[in-house]
């Protein structure tokens, strides 16, 4: 969570109504800044910006952008940060060339509404206008940042290198003002930081976003590009941390490297109920990789305590994907002691779950993959078809058609084995596959 602006003093504003000749015009933006706050006074500040898994809590690789809604993300993908009002001295110390006092408070407020509503195209042009009237100002650089955050929501090709520059104006601004520590921008730089690490995951560039997670964790041997502004302070390090523990573990595959980032994390404390399932969730996953069975065990009862704790029931839709890993975690560790049916036993409550809400897609074809080796083909089958119904463009469609045209050959349905595979062939099936 960012600071509000009570949190540190405007510029200024101890000086200005000792100066006479300023404080009618202080008097005057004073009051367009309190019908500003009365329009803005139920807006709530950022959270925890969660930390960027992929699709199915655990996978390979990241989505890169937030297509859920913000009562179904899933965990992972940066917070969008709810706008500040403007203080007297943000306001009075812009330079405006386009937008008078007035027109600036009212622009700021159609920039924050159509945040909050998730017009992002509207909310950054907004933004950027204003910006454009106080240019070099603290003010500016703000609404630089929100529209930033815009862009990231929808997608903007330009939106790594947008960071970047404003990473380079936030860096400007500081040189031009020595000795000014602002909490509220050590935020902003913190969260572009770890935009442009999430970036050069979702791009494969995890030697990249290491580097540039170390240097926020302030790690010995990390680089900082002096040309790039970078938060005073480590900020959330546990959130951090299990973002260095995930890219190892996911994307890298090195299974020691991430339990102790992960492990740290947990430690550190601060995580969030779902950030705290995906630590436990990736720890599972790492510790049964290695053949630490007994470390997994006990990362597996802590993730289903978490799961079943008041927290854990209150994540409503967002806990649904973590109790289907957790099945499918409980699948894997029982089947390496040796019982596939006991193993087979743990994936029911997760199929329960998975037919009755709405996982991503590439979780539902793991699940239905799990149940064909653990020999529940009628299960499997009904998992697939689920598969085809919820998402018939997608890979995991295609590739579901085919078992299921597998299935139907078996048992002599030459119909309907036919028309699967044209299915499978008209969506766009790999060549890899026609065989």
């Amino acid at each position: 969570m960012h600071p509000t602006n009570s949190q540190y003093p405007p510029d200024g504003a101890s000086s200005t109504f000792s100066n006479p000749a300023r404080w009618k015009t202080t008097w005057g933006i004073g009051v367009v800044c309190l019908l500003l706050c009365n329009n803005l006074f139920k807006q709530s500040s950022a959270q925890e910006p969660p930390v960027k898994t992929d699709r199915t809590g655990r996978g390979q690789g990241e989505t890169l952008y937030r297509d859920d809604a913000p009562e179904k993300r899933s965990a992972g993908s940066p917070e969008p940060q709810i706008f500040t009002l403007p203080s007297v001295a943000d306001l009075e110390n812009s330079e405006p060339s386009i937008l008078d006092r007035t027109e600036l408070s009212a622009a700021f407020s159609s920039a924050g509404q159509a945040f909050q509503r998730q017009a992002w195209e509207e909310a950054a042009a907004h933004y950027r206008r204003i910006s454009r009237s106080c240019a070099g100002s603290l003010l500016a650089l703000e609404c630089d940042y929100m529209a930033i955050q815009a862009d990231w929501q929808r997608r903007e090709p330009n939106c790594s290198s947008n960071v970047v520059k404003w990473l380079e104006n936030a860096q400007s601004y500081r040189s031009k003002n020595p000795g000014k520590t602002l909490r509220k921008l050590d935020g902003w730089v913190n969260q572009s930081q770890r935009m442009l690490a999430q970036w050069d995951r979702a791009n494969q560039k995890c030697e990249q976003a290491e580097q540039r997670l170390r240097a926020l964790l302030q790690l010995e041997d990390c680089h900082r590009d002096p040309i790039l502004a970078w938060p005073e302070e480590v900020i959330q390090p546990s959130t951090l941390w299990l973002e260095l523990g995930l890219m190892h573990a996911r994307q890298q595959k090195k299974w020691n490297d991430a339990i102790p980032c992960l492990t740290q994390a947990i430690r550190l404390g601060g995580l969030s109920a779902e950030n705290q399932c995906a630590a436990q969730s990736e720890l599972a996953n790492c510790h049964i990789a290695n053949g630490d069975w007994n470390q997994a065990a006990e990362s597996l009862r802590e993730l289903q305590h978490i799961l079943e704790s008041p927290e854990g029931e209150a994540l409503g839709e967002i806990a649904q994907p973590w109790k289907i890993r957790l099945g499918l975690l409980q699948y894997r560790w029982k089947k390496a002691q040796g019982d596939l049916l006991v193993a087979a036993e743990a994936l029911k409550p997760a199929v329960e779950i998975a037919l009755a809400s709405h996982p991503e897609t590439v979780l539902l074809y793991e699940l239905a993959l799990a149940l064909l080796e653990a020999k529940e083909n009628a299960t499997a089958d009904t998992v697939l078809l689920e598969v085809v119904h919820r998402d018939p463009a997608s890979q995991f469609a295609i590739e579901a058609r085919i078992r299921l045209a597998k299935h139907q050959a078996d048992s002599g349905n030459w119909k309907e084995t036919c028309e699967l595979l044209d299915e499978a062939i008209e969506k766009g099936c790999p060549e890899s596959m026609k065989g």
